[in-house]
């Protein structure tokens, strides 16, 4: 998927995405980080697997809090409000 057929990746991919599995693992990135030695009481994939639930879970709560704070806001001219509200929410949910 990210070596297009190679059995390489540039590494600046691989650091990305060991970054990425850092975090998903709560290694790094958190309020509380993991504590490493946890990871090996379980397989890493299902490790993975479940920290990557939470935080699609985490994630939908940000959407939801996002969504309700677009339905709240006053309907006046305010750039400031508007552009902040945008710059949080995704491109394809509007205020």
């Amino acid at each position: 998927r990210y070596a297009a057929g190679d059995s390489s990746l540039p590494r600046e991919t691989a650091a990305e995405l060991l970054c990425s599995l850092r975090y998903v693992l709560g290694l790094e990135g958190r309020e509380r980080p993991t504590d490493p030695r946890s990871l090996l009481r379980e397989p890493l994939e299902e490790a993975f697997r479940r920290e990557q639930a939470v935080l699609e879970k985490r994630t939908a709560q940000a959407r939801r809090l996002w969504q309700a704070a677009c339905t709240a806001r006053p309907r006046i001219e305010n750039r400031s409000l508007t552009d902040t509200l945008a710059g949080i929410g995704a491109r394809r949910l509007r205020c």
